[in-house]
């Protein structure tokens, strides 16, 4: 089963976010220039994992970033989706097997990214 949080993190990670995974950098990025959806991604994950260190940025484009190299985050997101490129995502099993509430909560934080 899928949490309310997980599944909006999810979301924001297939849309505005990353998740790379190197020889000797891996990391999970949510990028926005919205504060409001930051500050939900963050809580987010902090209420699914416990409190989380954040690396807080700018990327090339000057647009706010939250980042966290926590393997166990990492994980869960790949148990999910294998591929977070833009032209590999697609709505996981785990959100389609989800009770309404939980899908609800993926398509507005998908949406609020990519609207």
């Amino acid at each position: 089963m899928i949490s309310k949080n997980f599944a909006r993190c999810l979301a924001k990670i297939s849309g505005d976010g990353n998740l790379y995974w190197g020889k000797s950098t891996r990391y999970v990025r949510y990028s926005n220039t919205c504060k409001e959806l930051l500050e939900e991604f963050q809580r987010d994950i902090n209420e699914e994992f416990g409190e989380t260190h954040f690396t807080k940025g700018m990327n090339n484009s000057r647009v706010p970033f939250l980042q966290t190299n926590k393997r166990v985050i990492m994980d869960k997101f790949l148990a999910n989706l294998k591929d977070f490129r833009s032209n590999a995502v697609y709505v996981p099993d785990s959100i389609k097997s989800a009770n309404p509430s939980i899908q609800k909560e993926y398509l507005r934080a998908f949406y609020d990214d990519e609207g």
